[in-house]
């Protein structure tokens, strides 16, 4: 039996982080600095005002006026790997990291897998 545990938005994820206070607002994510960038992932709040990804940033600005620009950070990224994976590893001693924000648990062996379908949803939430 097998669990996977999904970051939605692992990279705009990783990069607020470390500024909480922007999970609220319009951000939106860039993969590199040149001027014909778009975004690559965007908050709720960002989506909410009209912003999808693959605007431009120009695009972006002209339906929401407070939106705020990140770059993507492969350190910040990969900091944010590991601590999924040391969070994981609370659950299951046999993970995978399969992908970014993505790690699979193997859930045999536990006791866990052992009990009854509500258990585990319990255990899921």
């Amino acid at each position: 039996m097998f669990a996977a545990v999904v970051i939605p938005d692992f990279e705009l994820c990783a990069v607020l982080r470390h500024e909480p206070e922007l999970h609220r607002a319009p951000v939106g994510l860039l993969l590199d600095e040149s001027k014909k960038a778009r975004l690559h992932q965007i908050t709720a709040a960002a989506a909410q005002a009209g912003v999808a990804p693959g605007l431009t940033t120009t695009q972006a600005k002209a339906r929401c006026s407070s939106i705020a620009f990140r770059l993507r950070s492969i350190p910040q990224e990969e900091a944010a790997s590991e601590v999924l994976l040391e969070c994981a590893y609370q659950s299951a001693a046999y993970l995978e990291a399969t992908g970014p924000g993505i790690c699979t648990l193997d859930l045999r062996g536990l006791p866990l897998a052992r009990e009854d379908g509500p258990a585990l949803e319990r255990w899921a939430l």
